[in-house]
């Protein structure tokens, strides 16, 4: 296995990225986006050194997804309010409405996840392995915030989040979704921003390009 991409993002890293980015095509339309909306960009910050006591610390490139933060009935109805920025009061503010926000606490518990499932995979370890280390301990961090701000009990989380941990699975198995992670994998850069527009065609032609392609993201 090959953990590097020359000088820029570490190869598990690119995967962990990707596989947040496909799943959020893959889920887009269960919250009310075309699949080419569901990512604005994904960023890649380059290496830089900082100096330390001892010596000047070398941090690795770091990659950052960034798309829609609420479903599109939730972001019709928040609009431009300053509530927005608030997770807890914009979320309680729409179930208060009448919207439903149990899939997308699913989808975003599941965006959360996912790249800790692809990294399971594209290493062949346990995910009891990969719950050892401090992405797993953000990731699973955002997911149960998520679930939180929408009244869920710690308990309830739990369990939102062992449901979605068995989703990635089942969708990653899908020939055509992983070749998809695999593919926009390879294709993010060094540093800079890859937008998405971009994003959306490169997971589209490697979903086409399997003989039995087609998006599938069974609704669990």
């Amino acid at each position: 296995m090959n953990r590097h991409k020359g000088n820029g993002l570490d190869r598990v890293a690119a995967v962990r990225e990707a596989a947040n980015a496909v799943v959020r095509y893959l889920t887009a339309n269960m919250i009310g986006f075309r699949a080419d909306e569901a990512i604005d960009y994904i960023d890649i910050a380059p290496p830089f050194s900082r100096p330390s006591l001892d010596a000047k610390t070398i941090l690795a490139p770091k990659a950052e997804t960034i798309g829609p933060v609420y479903s599109r009935p939730m972001m019709d109805f928040l609009k431009t309010d300053a509530i927005s920025r608030d997770l807890t009061a914009a979320v309680e503010a729409c179930k208060a409405h009448g919207i439903d926000v149990e899939m997308w606490v699913a989808v975003k518990a599941f965006v959360c996840m996912a790249g800790a499932v692809a990294e399971a995979r594209f290493t062949n370890r346990s995910l009891r392995e990969i719950a050892n280390g401090r992405e797993w301990e953000n990731d699973l961090g955002h997911a149960t915030r998520y679930c939180l701000s929408a009244g869920m009990t710690r308990q309830e989380a739990s369990k939102v989040c062992d449901n979605v941990l068995n989703w990635a699975r089942e969708v990653f198995d899908e020939s055509q979704n992983w070749n998809a992670v695999l593919a926009l994998a390879d294709s993010l850069p060094s540093g800079g921003r890859i937008n998405g527009h971009q994003i959306a065609k490169i997971i589209m032609r490697a979903m086409h390009g399997d003989a039995g392609g087609g998006v599938n993201a069974t609704v669990r």
